[in-house]
Parts: C-alpha cells; structure tokens; sequence
C-alpha cells in the first residue's frame, strides 16, 4: 500500500512539475518566516546563570560598588625573584602610564612610592621584630656587600667576610646552607650564561628556599583602559628582553648577584 502511494506521489508530481515547484516554493517561504519570528540566539552569557542565586546577588553588589570592573585589565607578573617582579612591574606601569590615550589609570596595588617608603608599617610587630633582628644580625654583611654589589663580592662575602664567624661559632653551616645553596645556584648560572637570580629580600626575610618566593615574585597591576579606546589599540608592545609573565609578558633580565 505504501510502494502505490509512493508511485502516485510520485506521478503526479511528473505531470505537475510547475505546481510542485510552487508548493515547495511557499513552503520554503513560510519556514522562514516562521525560523526569522520564532527562532533566536541570546548571546548575553548572564541569561544562563540563575540571578536569584546569594553569590550573583553580591557579584551585583560588587558591581555596583566598583562600576569600573569591567574596565580593569588585571596584569600578574612572574619572575624568579621578588626583585626582579618588582622592577618589571614598575617599567611596565610607567610604560602603560605613557598611554593616556589608551589607559587612564595605572595602579599597583601592593607597590608604588607609598609602599616602598611605608611597606614595614603593614607588618605585624612580630615579623617586623624579627626582621629588624635578621638585619641587624647581617648588617656587616650586608655592608661588604653593597661595596661590592658583584659575584667578586659576593664571592669575597662568602669566602673571607664569613670565615671568622664560621670559625669563631657565631654561624654555623646549616644557618649557611640557604645562602650558600642559592649563591651555588646563582654562581652556575653565570657561569653557564644563564639567567640567575639570587634574593637577598627572600635570604633576609628567612623565605629563601626554592620554591618559597613562588608569592613574592608575582606582581599584580592594574591598568585601566579608557571606555572610549578601541580593544585593536590595547596591544602592549614592550622592547625586547626575555619575557614570561601569567598573562602579560614580564619585563626583566635576570642578573646574578
């Protein structure tokens, strides 16, 4: 029954050419009317979150208490050392602030003039007690050094300005073996025309095992575009060096010590 039904379908169709072309015609015509009034694609992404839900109730209240969000380019610079975090952050902000045009405001919220002249403020007493005490422990130390900021001095450091303390008992080797495990480090690099870094921040602050700077040498940095500046115009061209940064490329040359 179905293969007869089929074969008269199909010769009327052979006799009527013409009205089977205007059938399927207005058929194609009312599925696209009914596809163009019925059919849409919504590309606002916050349609599919569940507003009334606690956490898109504060995420709204956050908005509203910073408008400029959306407007905040947030840079995390990486670098083997907080030094060199720190020096790489501060080009590239002074660089981003030479661009008005494209960002109006160029902030670093853990740095900046006030925390370079005010950071030990914001220590609790304890860590800052215990600072104060490791500097004053490493002051002569710290001032052979900076007479010869270079791997000769540093070099004359651990072998002559170290010796009479190790001898006499003040300091013993395992209370050298971080400073003289990361100098080894630093020392091989240069020797093998590497990069190198050795932080004295992290060996002064008693966080200079490997690993442990992994907090310090990463720099936020908060550039703020200007609404009215065109996203093609926001690439950030930085001079050559040697570069790797989270999500902005870091700008610095890491010098042994």
């Amino acid at each position: 029954m179905l293969t007869s039904w089929i074969a008269r379908v199909v010769n009327g169709s052979v006799r009527r050419p013409w009205t089977v072309v205007g059938v399927a015609l207005v058929l194609v015509l009312v599925s696209a009317w009914y596809a163009a009034t019925h059919f849409a694609i919504n590309t606002d992404i916050n349609g599919l979150i569940d507003s009334k839900k606690p956490w898109a109730q504060r995420d709204r209240q956050l908005d509203a208490a910073f408008p400029g969000r959306s407007q905040t380019t947030l840079v995390v610079i990486d670098a083997p050392a907080p030094e060199l975090a720190d020096q790489a952050a501060n080009e590239l902000a002074a660089h981003l602030a030479g661009m008005p045009a494209r960002f109006h405001d160029v902030t670093r919220p853990d740095g900046g003039a006030f925390f370079e002249k005010n950071g030990l403020l914001y220590l609790s007493p304890t860590a800052l007690r215990t600072l104060s005490t490791q500097l004053g422990e490493g002051k002569s130390l710290l001032n052979s050094l900076a007479r010869d900021p270079s791997l000769r001095g540093l070099a004359n450091l651990l072998s002559v300005t170290l010796l009479v303390p190790v001898q006499t008992g003040k300091i013993t080797l395992p209370q050298m073996a971080t400073l003289l495990s990361r100098s080894a480090d630093a020392v091989d690099g240069a020797l093998a025309n590497t990069p190198a870094a050795l932080s004295w921040r992290d060996l002064a602050q008693g966080t200079g095992e490997r690993g442990a700077t992994a907090g310090e040498g990463c720099k936020p940095l908060h550039p703020v575009r200007h609404p009215a500046a065109p996203s093609r115009r926001h690439k950030i061209r930085m001079p050559a060096h040697r570069q790797q940064c989270a999500t902005m490329a870091r700008r610095s040359r890491s010098r042994p010590a």
